[in-house]
């Protein structure tokens, strides 16, 4: 586990902060799973989203397994604390992370550089081209249990946060959720929100 952590630490943008100063960031170190925290963490996203939503904690294995879809150019995106993914037709069609947007202040980003959120779906932070998954694909690596029927003729919004950056998530949350229901209302796409404090802990440890 300790590659994916300097990866993560690498690429991230407070990466080289010192303990005061990652609080001064609106970091936490996160050094084991807290359930409670997390299911706390979770209503507040999800009851943002007036769309249909679930939530799930992935394992540690889940995001090296969610990681292993893509090729070695790729990976590195996929241990950042922050990522969004938009599916479209379950072909990946939008891809937002963490270090692709560049810092407001010493606690928030900007998500809407480029003014990607402008558009629905929302203009992709990277050329996709060589990079697209699948959903189901991304599903079975995972191991969640998703109802297909929920899923039919939707869109499906991959939301990939952690408590270790909680600013980060909110912020990049209610822009997602400003951008659906701004541009999307009729049809508001489904949402999984997906916590990574297990191998956030796990790496950091």
């Amino acid at each position: 586990m300790k590659a994916p952590l300097s990866l993560i630490f690498i690429l991230f943008l407070f990466s080289s902060c010192q303990p005061i100063m990652m609080k001064m960031a609106g970091m936490n170190n996160i050094k084991s799973f807290d359930s409670l925290k997390y299911e706390e963490m979770a209503a507040e996203l999800s009851s943002d989203y007036p769309g249909p939503k679930n939530s799930y904690a992935i394992s540690d294995t889940a995001m090296l397994n969610y990681s292993a879809l893509f090729d070695t150019t790729f990976q590195k995106n996929t241990f950042q604390p922050i990522q969004l993914l938009y599916f479209k037709n379950k072909d990946l069609t939008s891809y937002h992370a963490n270090c692709f947007a560049p810092g407001i202040n010493l606690k928030h980003l900007d998500w809407n550089t480029e003014d990607r959120f402008d558009q629905y779906i929302p203009k992709s932070a990277v050329d996709l081209e060589k990079y697209s998954i699948g959903l189901d694909q991304l599903i079975k690596a995972i191991q969640i249990p998703v109802d297909q029927d929920k899923i039919l003729n939707k869109d499906v919004v991959v939301f990939f946060w952690t408590r270790m950056v909680p600013i980060s998530a909110k912020d990049l949350n209610e822009i997602m959720v400003k951008n659906a229901t701004a541009y999307s209302k009729d049809n508001l796409p489904y949402v999984i929100y997906l916590n990574t404090d297990k191998f956030m802990s796990k790496a950091s440890n």
